[in-house]
Parts: structure tokens; sequence; C-alpha cells
């Protein structure tokens, strides 16, 4: 989905060139980040909810957000195409559409910022990119459990 929101790589069919946009926003401007991510909100819109019927249990949420990480960092098999570092200073961003779009569930994210916490520290840069959301939800988590135990 991410991919569908950058120009089109030289590897895809023309064929299906049209599936992508023809512009680059500046990942490195506001206006460029801001653009990134109405394109992958609009993706999220339109492919979510087949999304969410694939991801169902708690690994495979857990194994998107590590090829999510793969993809933004460009290792692995993405090493070869870099477009996905465009996604990289937006990837709390991206975790906060996933969550808020139900994709992913907050299990999910804590165990893999479980997993992360004893990583080395080359393999926490996603992590530590999201600190202020995984506070924020750490947060929101509390709060929930204070007002069930309140009732």
């Amino acid at each position: 989905m991410l991919q569908l929101c950058l120009p089109c790589p030289s590897w895809v069919s023309s064929e299906y060139a049209c599936l992508f946009p023809g512009d680059v926003p500046d990942p490195t401007s506001k206006d460029g980040k801001l653009g990134l991510l109405g394109r992958f909100k609009k993706q999220l819109t339109e492919w979510g909810s087949l999304l969410r019927r694939f991801l169902r249990s708690e690994d495979d949420q857990v194994e998107l957000l590590l090829t999510l990480e793969e993809f933004c960092g460009a290792e692995g098999v993405f090493e070869a195409d870099r477009s996905g570092t465009a996604f990289a200073p937006l990837f709390a961003n991206l975790l906060q559409l996933l969550y808020d779009g139900e994709v992913v569930e907050e299990a999910a994210i804590g165990s893999w910022a479980a997993e992360k916490e004893h990583a080395d520290e080359s393999e926490k840069v996603f992590l530590q990119k999201s600190a202020a959301f995984l506070a924020w939800l750490n947060e929101a988590e509390e709060d929930s459990e204070e007002e069930e135990s309140d009732e």
C-alpha cells in the first residue's frame, strides 16, 4: 500500500502504472509529509477492510509492523528499492493510522515494542521514532484500566 503512494517503480509493468501517482511529495518538507500521509490514509480507507481480514492474529499484525520497519528502513527484501525511506520519518504517524484504522491492535503494537526493547540499538530506530505514540497508547490504556476499576 505504501508503494502505491509513490511514483511507479521501474520494475512495475506499464499496464499497472496508472495505479501510481505521477508526482513525488518532498518527504523533507511539512507539506510533503502531509501529502504522503494523506495518500496513505486514502489507501488505508480503500484497502483497510481487506487488510483486517488477513491480519486477524496478533502475530500477523506484529509481522506487518516488522515488515513496515524493513520497508521504511530499506532493509531485507526492500534493500534494492529505497523508495520506502520516504516514509521513515513518518513511521509513528503510519503506526497511528494503522491503529486508528483498526488494522493493528494495541496488543500487537505492545508486542512489537516489547520485542524491540531487547534488540540491538541499531534495530530500535523505529521504536525510538514511535516513543511519543507508544507513551500515548500506554497512558490511554492506564486511563481505561482506572475507569474500569472505578466502576
